[in-house]
């Protein structure tokens, strides 16, 4: 390789110390010498000497003749490919090796040669080259480093010349280049050094190294084993690490729950189920997929049970009799069910009464038997210092029957009321028995109703061993007597029908409750059909006529209404309205409720009233008429009621806070002093003998409800009495005429019960479903038949019952009943039932049944009711029921008069549409008890001849059917053998 002669001069200037032996200077080389002009001489041996044999890469060389002639030619080749001539000459080798120079010297055509070794070294440190600028590898592993080393013109080197280091935290390397991966994950952009150092020159390369994660080969889960309770969550943790033993910190997790019910989230939130698990179950299983590679890791443990939230007992708690044990364990559940082992319990009772119960739960009864309550007896559990209690209602039951005794005995009861039956029935300890199977029989006096229920009849009187109640059951089942019998005073009834307030959805209606049928019937078929609506009754003292509320003209003011003949007047027209009218004893005065007086307030306010002899009231009752009892802006003056004897007039005051007082004044002077007030009552009703009133004082019961207490008040004495009525509050109550029953409405409910005054025979007469407000007895005795001489004559009538039955003597009369959809003739049978034809007769050419409806129709029957559309007749009083064995219900057409039971036959008849036998009174010729409540001892009194397709084409309907419009008698005519009765409408 040729290199100018600058260059070389140059390199050697800048390599001056490694000359071996200097033949050349360092400056530009001096202008030769010019040589003497040689002597001829003999041919000299070929010898030269050079100033370096071993040079390093570039280095130059002089060459030099030993004994030159001046007539020789000198030629050099340097053997690397490169030539010169002279006898002094200087060569720069550039490549390395062993080069031979040879010189050639002529003369006289003589050539002669010699040669000499020359060694090239490499030159300094230039670089080096790698098999690798950066090396990626796992923790341990190795890598070979392959170094190629070059001096600055690009010899090579031999690659020992190389050092190796390493950044300690990368890895190590030994002296042969071989790289082992360090323990740490990471980039180090040095972390392999090689270092090639030649000829005071100093080449360093940086090689960037990185370990990476090696082949996951751990699946680690934390907690590695659940302890866990049911629904408590447990966060799991999952590691993954490579098999240097490094975690790896990116990979996804499967999480899947192993049990039913369980569930994991992506983020490894385990939420075990309600169900318990055992130790060492398997729960949740983790797989992680890296590459090819899937690693699966299983989670073992154990559910356990939640905290403690409930303590049961085993066995299930049955009632006890005296003295008997039962050994009881408590039970711990957390609150999904699952049971704990608690770590301990203690027993408790609430009182020594019940008997004793031992630290591990063995309860004995004691003597007392009841129901003791909710909390009678206490167990606690405790877990885990967890305490939960619970507790039991401990039952000891009555040992055997020991005695029996009737509660009430020669209890008196009103005629045709129910009465329930009280029997004490006691064991040996005095227990009362109140399930004891007895066995009532009923000797007379009345009869036995379901539910153990004594019906009075209607004959009053003492009626000796009336009731005997004997106990049920084999012998050895009772501990003493085993019967007992009482005898029953029956008593008259000083009303036969009830007056009530009923509340519904669309306002209030009065209806009526039959004391002897038990049947409730609205007052008037008209206040059915209009829109306006009734209430407050309150008899007239006659007891033929009620009066009532109603705001069918848009303003509420008071009516007389005669509910036997749909009859009705209005009385008062009053500005602001009129309510709770209060007839005076006499009849002649009426005190009422005027509401919304000019001040805001409501007034107690007394009118006088005056009636014709058909009972039409003469004059109506105006703002003028009025005597103001009391008034005031802030209060509501209500309820006015009169004393039996009429001087006294009593009434409820009730403020803006509701809270009530009662006033009683002189009825006369009502301004006058006599008058007094009792604080904090509400005034219901005056006692029929004069000398007490009946209050109501609000009292909070034991469980903190307010309940308004029934007293009556000795107005002479100032001494009260409260009246038991079964624990019950009391919103109305009012006496019956003679003061033996009293009829109240429960506060809480609204259901209407009757009593006897003297505290017996309570009884429910209508359910909570009628929402009674008000009640007025009918001051007419109960009769049965009713005697001729009380029956009043139809209003208005035109025909007498004195003219009816001398025109049905011998007569065979035919009624011809006309109705919406065409007529019905019936032959009246007047010899088997006179008094039933008669009674019909009358009442139908009076025009009684002119628009009344056919209430029920059915395949069996059609029935017509009273004026009132209800069900069962009442035309205000009652025949005697004519029964024959001949007279039976054995086919279609049978005209009867309805009747519940025997002697209360008033005016509903039915037309049978098949056979009905069990409205017979007698079967197989033997008479039944017909004096029993729902008897239906029918009286056959006719049937029909024409028109009994018409009833029997006719769509089932009953009073409840809502909107449905029932076919109606349009008017009845009677005519006999002779010709049409007098006084038929036309």
């Amino acid at each position: 390789m040729t290199k100018s002669i600058n260059h070389l001069v140059s390199f050697a200037c800048a390599s001056l110390a490694l000359l071996i032996v200097v033949v050349i200077g360092c400056s530009q080389p001096p202008e030769p010498t010019p040589a003497p002009t040689p002597t001829p001489t003999p041919i000299p041996e070929a010898t030269f000497s050079v100033s370096a044999e071993s040079v390093m890469a570039p280095m130059e060389v002089g060459f030099s003749v030993e004994g030159p002639s001046a007539d020789a030619s000198y030629t050099w080749t340097f053997g690397d490919g490169n030539s010169a001539t002279g006898a002094t000459v200087s060569h720069t080798y550039l490549d390395i090796g062993q080069f031979t120079a040879v010189l050639s010297a002529e003369y006289s055509g003589t050539l002669v040669t010699a040669e000499r070794s020359i060694q090239v070294q490499p030159g300094v440190a230039g670089w080096i080259t790698l098999n690798a600028e950066s090396v990626e590898l796992e923790s341990g592993q190795t890598f070979q480093f392959e170094v190629e080393a070059f001096d600055e013109l690009g010899n090579p080197v031999d690659g020992s010349a190389v050092e190796w280091s390493t950044d300690p935290a990368a890895g190590t390397i030994s002296t042969e280049g071989v790289f082992i991966g360090g323990p740490d994950i990471g980039s180090w952009d040095a972390g392999v050094i090689a270092t090639f150092e030649r000829g005071g020159s100093k080449v360093v390369t940086e090689i960037a190294v990185e370990i990476v994660y090696g082949e996951p080969s751990v699946l680690m889960i934390e907690p590695a084993t659940i302890d866990t309770r049911v629904t408590w969550e447990v966060d799991l943790q999952a590691t993954l690490f490579d098999d240097a033993g490094h975690e790896i910190q990116d990979f996804e997790v499967d999480w899947e729950a192993l049990r039913p019910g369980d569930s994991i989230s992506t983020s490894g939130e385990y939420i075990p189920s309600a169900e318990v698990a055992s130790p060492d179950s398997p729960l949740i299983i983790a797989r992680v997929e890296v590459g090819d590679k899937l690693l699966t890791e299983i989670v073992n443990g154990e559910v356990s049970p939640g905290i403690l939230d409930e303590i049961q007992l085993t066995p299930a708690f049955s009632p006890l009799t005296p003295g008997e044990s039962v050994q009881l364990s408590a039970n711990g559940y957390d609150r999904f069910g699952n049971e704990l082992v608690l770590d301990s319990v203690t027993w408790t009772l609430a009182f020594d009464v019940i008997g004793t119960v031992t630290a591990d739960g063995k309860l004995t009864a004691g003597t007392v038997a009841g129901r003791f309550g909710d909390e009678t007896l206490e167990v606690r559990g405790f877990k885990d210092g967890i305490e939960s209690v619970s507790y039991v209602a401990v039952e000891i039951l009555p040992d055997k029957p020991a005695s029996l005794e009737f509660r009430s005995p020669d209890d008196s009861v009103p005629a045709g009321a129910a009465s329930p039956i009280q029997l004490d029935v006691k064991d040996q300890y005095g227990n009362e028995i109140t399930d004891a199977e007895v066995q009532f029989t009923v000797w007379g006096g009345g009869y036995l109703a379901v539910s153990d229920v004594f019906v009075a009849g209607l004959d009053p009187g003492v009626h000796v061993n009336a009731i005997s109640a004997k106990l049920a059951g084999s012998e050895g089942e009772s501990n003493g007597v085993q019967e007992a019998s009482t005898s029953v005073v029956i008593r008259e009834r000083s009303s036969d029908f009830l007056a009530i307030d009923v509340e519904d959805v669309q306002g209030s209606t009065v209806y009526m409750i039959n004391l002897i049928t038990a049947q409730m019937v609205p007052v008037s078929r008209d206040y059915l059909r209009d829109s306006g609506r009734e209430s407050m009754p309150a008899w007239m003292p006659d007891g033929t006529r009620l009066l009532l509320t109603s705001n069918i003209t848009g303003e509420s003011q008071i009516y007389v209404v005669d509910p036997f003949h749909n009859i009705k007047h209005q009385i008062t027209a009053v500005s602001g309205g009129a309510l709770m009218a209060a007839p005076s004893p006499r009849g002649d005065k009426l005190a009422f409720v005027r509401a919304d007086n000019d001040a805001g307030g409501w007034d107690v306010v007394v009118a006088s009233m005056e009636f014709n002899n058909a009972g039409v009231p003469i004059g109506v009752i105006s703002l003028e008429d009025l005597e103001v009892i009391s008034s005031d802006a802030t209060r509501r003056n209500i309820l006015p009621q009169w004393s039996p004897s009429g001087e006294w007039l009593m009434y409820t005051a009730v403020d803006d806070r509701n809270s009530a007082n009662v006033y009683i004044v002189d009825a006369d002077s009502p301004d006058a002093e006599s008058g007094f007030e009792i604080r904090g009552a509400s005034g219901l009703s005056w006692h029929p003998e004069g000398e007490e009133v009946l209050i109501t004082s609000t009292r909070f019961t034991s469980s903190g409800n307010v309940s308004s207490v029934p007293f009556m008040l000795n107005l002479t004495s100032g001494i009260t009495r409260e009246l038991d009525v079964g624990g019950m509050g009391v919103s109305v109550a009012s006496f019956s005429p003679d003061g033996t029953e009293l009829a109240f409405v429960d506060e809480d409910t609204s259901a209407l019960w009757l009593m006897d005054s003297d505290g017996t025979g309570l009884r429910q007469a209508v359910g909570a479903q009628f929402q009674t407000t008000i009640t007025s007895w009918r001051p007419r005795q109960l009769e049965l038949p009713t005697d001729e001489t009380r029956i009043h004559p139809y209003p208005g009538e035109i025909i007498s019952r004195s003219e009816i039955t001398i025109a049905l003597q011998d007569a065979e009369p035919v009624a011809l009943i006309e109705t919406d959809s065409g007529d019905i003739t019936v032959e009246l049978f007047a010899q088997v039932a006179p008094k039933a034809v008669a009674n019909f007769v009358y009442l139908a050419l009076n025009g009684y049944y002119d628009g009344l409806a056919f209430h029920t129709v059915s395949d069996a029957a059609a029935f017509t009711g009273s004026v009132t559309d209800g069900m069962g007749g009442m035309a205000g009083y009652y025949i005697t029921s004519e029964l024959n064995p001949n007279a039976l219900h054995d086919r279609p057409g049978v005209l009867s008069m309805v009747a519940s039971r025997a002697g209360a036959v008033s005016s509903e008849f039915v037309i049978s549409l098949a056979p009905n036998p069990e409205w017979d009174a007698f079967a197989d010729g033997q008479p039944r008890n017909c004096d029993t409540f729902g008897s239906e001892c029918y009286v056959v009194f006719g049937r029909v001849v024409e028109g009994l397709d018409l009833l029997s084409a006719w769509d089932p309907i009953t009073p409840f059917d809502v909107g449905s419009t029932p076919h109606r008698i349009v008017g009845v005519s009677v005519r006999t053998a002779i010709g049409e009765l007098a006084g038929t409408r036309q």
